[in-house]
């Protein structure tokens, strides 16, 4: 009995990780493809590629200095706050490129 237990719950974790696969995969590649990159319009983080944040509705990057930024750019310290599940909460300073 405890084999067929063992059969049935490695059935369902491969059906769950199938279909975290079949969700997820098609959204990060549209996003990757799709998303913004340095400059570009945005209206949350979603809207621009991985590893570029929506900030004053243009998405940017982070920097360690100006020249990690593009032409007439600096690289700033922005007090950056985060809502998940309705919570906002405090994420620190970070170093972005702004214009």
């Amino acid at each position: 009995m405890q084999q067929q237990e063992q059969a049935s719950l490695k059935t369902i974790l491969i059906v769950l990780f199938a279909t975290l696969a079949v969700i997820l995969i098609p959204v990060l590649t549209y996003r990757y493809f799709s998303g913004g990159i340095t400059g570009e319009d945005c209206s949350d983080s979603i809207g621009c590629r991985p590893g570029y944040y929506c900030t004053f509705s243009y998405c940017t990057e982070k920097c360690e200095q100006d020249s990690d930024c593009p032409e007439n750019w600096q690289c700033r310290d922005l007090s950056i706050s985060r809502e998940r599940l309705g919570i906002e909460y405090d994420a620190g300073e970070v170093k972005m490129c702004v214009r």
